[in-house]
């Protein structure tokens, strides 16, 4: 609170002001309540219009943007009300100010949530729709391989090179294509994903390859990976970590000099066994002033651009979560080194027998029902799995009279088709056949939405992602038959 007097000069402040804008009484008593606003956060004449409006004795409420003795801008909420003297006229006035930045912070975060929502919703339909031609793409250029092997010594040895050439050009740029679906499915997944131990040096190369064209434009990128182990964490929020470190060196950086710059990513481990990632750039730093704060998420200052303020917040809430620690350590005009240290899992993955038996597993005489709503794709995974007996299904209803009066080995189901999906088929199944449910080996376009990893995680099913290569579907097939 604070005490002015008709002109404006601040007779009186309590302690709470002393707290809230790290100003002492002494600094302040005299001085006018105007200069405490700063000025570039209002319009020009906004501090005179709320003057005029107490001085005639109304009450003033609303949001003002004070600077405070560190010069950070807080945002305020503010009521103020008019005193009057022994003749009724209006002599200074009263201010009671709360602190925003709290309130403000979390608005941010709801709204970056809803963001990612969104964008994750929109990332599964243009996953869905990329993924289905891709396998086609895949698929065709697996199956002229394998021609152009067979032709031999029929066609001349420099065509035959030119034609793998050609393929393996093909096979690449789908690859490329797929593995950018991957990635931003990967940071669009929702928050019903399930930790596991992951290897981090793989986030990172995910992160470096969505980042890849803003980083060649401005700085050399350098990466120095120590062997660590895997750390337990939900994939895409580790993800969103790194995201957001490298997107902090990247703009850190001015464009048109990568030559001169380096943007360095280093995993190692300590003497304790604990995984550590270093991000640095060579930028501008940051201000030795703003560093204590920095992860701070109601921080605000004039020197710090608010949306990297909340990223690195957010990173550093994410890493904590995972009980781990996020540090930093910034040279002004020299650069920043963001280190994340993350405990290693104490889970091991589980090798079973089930992988060696499953290469023994033996094609002939197994049957399998294929269920996807893409003709195209039908007709590309029969050829696929030649051997064996493939009967193939567009969905609908005719695929749920397959499932119930069928004999098949494997159900190899597409997740999102229009009439009856992947999740309402194991549904009605299990509710009329339940012992077909454990033959589902889903494929999906993109399962990235709530609703298909929810059920994916209640039902303990793994799906196939598309697009797939003919080797990579048949190491699926057998895997599960060979359970």
């Amino acid at each position: 609170m604070e005490i002015s007097d008709r002109d404006c000069r601040i007779q009186y402040v309590n302690r709470a002001f002393e707290r809230l804008t790290g100003f002492k009484r002494e600094d302040v008593i005299g001085r006018s309540f105007a200069e405490m606003i700063c000025d570039d956060a209002h319009d020009e004449g906004f501090v005179s219009d709320v003057v005029s409006t107490v001085l005639t004795g109304e009450v003033w409420t609303g949001r003002i943007v004070s600077c405070s003795q560190d010069d950070r801008s807080q945002p305020l909420e503010v009521i103020i009300s008019p005193m009057r003297d022994e003749s009724g006229e209006v002599s200074g006035f009263v201010t009671v100010k709360r602190d925003m930045a709290e309130r403000e912070a979390l608005q941010r975060q709801l709204v970056e949530g809803e963001r990612l929502s969104t964008v994750g919703q929109l990332v599964a339909g243009i996953a869905h729709e990329i993924n289905n031609p891709l396998s086609l793409i895949l698929a065709d250029a697996d199956f002229l391989r394998e021609q152009v092997d067979r032709l031999g010594g029929s066609v001349p040895d420099s065509i035959r090179t030119d034609l793998r050439s050609s393929i393996a050009e093909i096979q690449q740029g789908v690859e490329h294509i797929r593995g950018v679906v991957r990635d931003l499915g990967a940071f669009a997944r929702s928050a019903v994903e399930n930790a596991e131990a992951v290897d981090v040096r793989e986030v990172i190369d995910s992160t470096l390859s969505l980042l890849g064209n803003e980083i060649r434009h401005r700085a050399k990128l350098v990466r120095r990976y120590g062997e660590v182990p895997p750390t337990w964490a939900r994939r895409s929020r580790l993800g969103q970590v790194f995201l957001n470190l490298v997107l902090n060196a990247v703009q850190a950086i001015p464009v048109g000099a990568a030559q001169n710059h380096q943007i360095r990513v280093v995993t190692r481990t300590n003497r304790a066994g604990t995984i550590l990632v270093e991000v640095s750039d060579t930028g501008a730093g940051i201000p030795p002033d703003i560093l204590p704060h920095l992860f701070d998420p109601y921080f605000t200052s004039k020197s710090l651009n608010e949306a990297v303020g909340l990223r690195i917040a957010v990173s550093h809430s994410i890493v904590s979560s995972m009980g781990g620690d996020l540090a930093v350590h910034s040279i002004l005009d020299h650069g920043t080194t963001f280190i994340v240290s993350l405990p290693a899992s104490s889970q091991r993955e589980q090798h079973s027998d089930v992988e060696d038996q499953a290469k023994d597993a033996s094609s002939g005489g197994r049957r399998i029902l294929v269920i996807d709503d893409e003709p195209a794709v039908l007709r590309v995974i029969r050829r696929m799995l030649k051997d064996y007996d493939v009967t193939t299904c567009q969905g609908g209803q005719a695929a749920l009279d397959h499932l119930l009066k069928g004999d098949f080995d494997l159900v190899l189901c597409d997740l999102m088709m229009p009439e009856y999906t992947g999740m309402d088929l194991y549904e009605r199944t299990s509710a009329g056949r339940p012992e077909m449910v454990e033959r589902f080996l889903f494929v999906t376009g993109g399962a990235f939405t709530k609703q298909t990893e929810s059920f994916l995680r209640s039902v303990s099913k793994e799906a196939l992602g598309k697009p797939f290569t003919t080797a990579q579907l048949r190491e699926a097939v057998q895997k599960r038959l060979g359970r």
